[in-house]
């Protein structure tokens, strides 16, 4: 991970000089992840912060709706449940609108984990029903099962019955 960030450090620097806008706020994403994997929320919120600016300036939606998906991810990791549903829910809209069936998928499972930490188990198990239905189309079964592993887990912590994956239709 050392080797992780500092190869992601020295594209930073190379980018900024040659003034590539896009892959600055990509490499940024990058390096929030990596912080928040090291347990560097505060280094990780700045990454995102500058990549998010990076991101409205380009007006580049790819980009923007990444970095709310990474922002809600970090979020979440505080406990700041509320803030991850705005993210996860700006950033479904996005994705939406760029027909992003994958990314969809994997943000309506982001968000529906987080609506069952904040309560909202109703409308949790809708997007979470959605959104496996989604991801049975774009994401890798084993993916889909570390998904369910993570909802088990919520579901855990807020004390309420797991929310299994329904078979296809």
């Amino acid at each position: 991970r050392e080797e992780a960030e500092a190869t992601l450090l020295g594209a930073l620097a190379i980018q900024r000089q040659t003034g590539n806008r896009h892959y600055e706020g990509l490499s940024l994403h990058l390096l929030a992840t990596l912080h928040g994997e090291r347990g560097r929320p505060d280094e990780a919120e700045k990454a995102l912060e500058a990549a998010e600016s990076i991101a409205v300036e380009l007006g580049d939606r790819v980009l923007r709706a990444t970095v709310l998906t990474g922002r809600g991810r970090a979020h979440a990791g505080k406990d700041e449940q509320e803030r991850a549903v705005a993210c996860y829910e700006e950033a479904l809209a996005i994705y939406s609108l760029l027909d992003d069936g994958g990314m969809t998928a994997l943000n309506l499972c982001n968000l529906a984990r987080s609506l069952v930490a904040v309560g909202r188990q109703a409308e949790a198990r809708d997007r979470w029903d959605e959104g496996i239905e989604k991801s049975r189309k774009y994401i890798d079964p084993r993916a889909i099962a570390e998904l369910q592993q993570a909802m088990d887990d919520a579901c855990a912590r807020a004390g309420i019955p797991p929310f299994p994956s329904k078979p296809p239709a």
